[in-house]
C-alpha cells in the first residue's frame, strides 16, 4: 500500500488529488508539532505514524 494515499489522521484511503480527507476533515500536508515525528515516518520498517492524538509528561500518542 502507498503510504502516500493514506489519511495520517485516521489511515484511511484516500482519493487522488485530495485536499481534506472526506471521512475525518484532516487537512492533508499538516505537520505535527516541532517534538513529535511527522506524519508518513516510518519506524523500525513497520510502523508508520500519522498526527499526534496527545502529548504529556509521559510522552507523545499517535
Amino acid at each position: 500500500m502507498d503510504v502516500n494515499k493514506l489519511c495520517m489522521g485516521c489511515m484511511q484511503e484516500l482519493d487522488d488529488n485530495v485536499k481534506f480527507c472526506r471521512l475525518c476533515g484532516y487537512k492533508l500536508g499538516t505537520p505535527n508539532s516541532s517534538r513529535g515525528l511527522q506524519p508518513q515516518t516510518i519506524l523500525n520498517g513497520k510502523y508508520l505514524v500519522g498526527k499526534v492524538i496527545g502529548e504529556g509528561g509521559f510522552g507523545i500518542t499517535y
